[in-house]
C-alpha cells in the first residue's frame, strides 16, 4: 500500500519540489487541503495511468450498458442508414 500524506496548499507551495520528489521516488500520495477540505492530490505517473485505465474501463462498461438498454425502432435504424 502506498503512503498517503495530507498537506495544506500553502505548505505545498513552500515544499513543492520536495513533495514532487516524494511522489515520484517513494510513490507517496499527497492530498492537498484548503480550509480543512481535500481539494486535490499529487500522485505518481503510475497511479495516474491506473486511474486513467480504470476510467476507460468504466466508460466502456457504461456504454455497453446503455447499448444493451437502448431500444431503437426499426424505422429509425433504417432512416439513420438511409434505407427508408
Amino acid at each position: 500500500m502506498h503512503a498517503q500524506t495530507a498537506l495544506s496548499t500553502s505548505a505545498a507551495r513552500g515544499e513543492f519540489a520536495k513533495a514532487v520528489k516524494r511522489v515520484a521516488r517513494d510513490k507517496e500520495r499527497i492530498v492537498l487541503r484548503r480550509h480543512n477540505k481535500d481539494v486535490a492530490a499529487l500522485v505518481s505517473m503510475e497511479d495516474l495511468e491506473v486511474l486513467e485505465y480504470l476510467g476507460r474501463v468504466i466508460d466502456i462498461a457504461e456504454a455497453r450498458q446503455r447499448d444493451d438498454q437502448a431500444e431503437i425502432p426499426i424505422a429509425e435504424v433504417k432512416s439513420r442508414l438511409g434505407l427508408g
